[in-house]
């Protein structure tokens, strides 16, 4: 912990996320997002700390929350989703949260704390639902 960590050339800081440009426009995918908040969060400064939150504000907010929605729970792959599209996206994006809080909790406030072990239970839920076959190693 001696430098904030150097944001990568596609960090878009009006959306806290990384962003995307392909040829049907500019996304943001959460699962990057939730790959950049662990990795700041894991280098520590009191810079790359304050960034995190930002990011993690952008990344959970991409997660589905309506209890009607059949995959709440689960993320929008990119923000600009309007419903859940991949069901890959919970396990992507906890990949990334999961470790970061085992490792680096102490790191974050506890109402952070708090927000990210409701949205990784939350996840875990939906993972428990999902109906995979054995042999698909993905979830």
């Amino acid at each position: 912990m001696t430098q904030p960590l150097p944001l990568p050339p596609d960090f878009n800081p009006q959306t806290n996320l990384i962003q995307k440009t392909t040829e049907f426009g500019i996304f943001h995918e959460s699962r990057r997002g939730a790959r950049l908040a662990a990795d700041l969060i894991a280098n520590g400064t009191p810079t790359d700390l304050h960034l995190a939150q930002q990011v993690l504000d952008a990344v959970l907010a991409c997660q589905e929350h309506d209890p009607r929605d059949p995959h709440c729970g689960n993320f929008y792959w990119m923000a600009e989703d309007r419903h859940v599209e991949d069901l890959n996206a919970v396990e992507f994006n906890l990949e990334s949260l999961i470790p970061m809080m085992i490792r680096h909790r102490d790191r974050l406030s506890s109402s952070y704390q708090e927000r990210v072990l409701a949205a990784i239970r939350l996840g875990l839920n939906e993972i428990a639902r999902l109906d995979v076959l054995v042999a698909y190693t993905n979830i």
